[in-house]
């Protein structure tokens, strides 16, 4: 059974709705640490959830049957909860960045940060057919290059894009990879590995 983990940050005021949809291979004797592919990854912006909605059921479910999906529940809830009405709460997570719960996107950076050091790797843009998609792939790896931590008065850290960037694809990947490792991908800790290190692989052919 294929399994698609999809990774979506839902659009608020001036940002975009980000998706980035995974593949999770089955564990073999010969792939005893598989890493996930990514499959596809969307920027959605002014458009209503409804045809977001529309755009899911009518393409993306059909493209990709969901197994599993995460959601960015901080800001924008709405269309979270339109997914859980329709898919249950065991297909569906929220993760909530609200004050008090740094430590989940602490979590979700290193969990990132785990699963580059392993060896996963994002399509080359130049071997990608369209050409809105390897864009948005160069994007998204360049939105996870310039992530910033802060430290916060009282001491906690705190994650913010530089001005006049966005993090939209860059939390979606982010969540999607939770989903990975939610279903039970295994994962380093991230050790001393840089998010500057970030790179693209030619090797690897992706068909979007």
């Amino acid at each position: 059974m294929r399994r698609f983990i999809f990774g979506e940050d839902p659009a608020s005021a001036n940002d975009y709705h980000g998706i980035v949809i995974h593949e999770l291979p089955d564990i073999t004797m010969d792939n005893e640490t598989p890493m996930p592919l990514l499959r596809d990854i969307y920027a959605i912006r002014n458009t209503s959830f409804d045809k977001i909605l529309d755009f899911h059921n009518d393409i993306l479910f059909k493209k990709w049957p969901p197994f599993y999906m995460v959601f960015d529940y901080t800001n924008e809830r709405t269309f979270t909860d339109m997914m859980i009405r329709d898919f249950g709460e065991d297909r569906v997570e929220k993760v909530n960045f609200t004050a008090g719960t740094s430590g989940t996107k602490l979590q979700l950076k290193q969990d990132g940060l785990s699963i580059l050091k392993q060896g996963y790797q994002f399509p080359n843009p130049a071997k990608i057919r369209d050409p809105k998609k390897s864009e948005l792939v160069r994007e998204l790896v360049e939105e996870l290059k310039h992530e910033e931590m802060k430290l916060t008065q009282s001491g906690r850290e705190s994650f913010d894009h530089p001005t006049g960037r966005h993090n939209d694809l860059g939390i979606a990947w982010e969540l999607s990879i939770h989903g990975c490792i939610s279903l039970g991908l295994k994962v380093d800790l991230p050790g001393n590995y840089s998010v500057g290190q970030i790179s693209e692989q030619p090797e690897i052919n992706y068909a979007m």
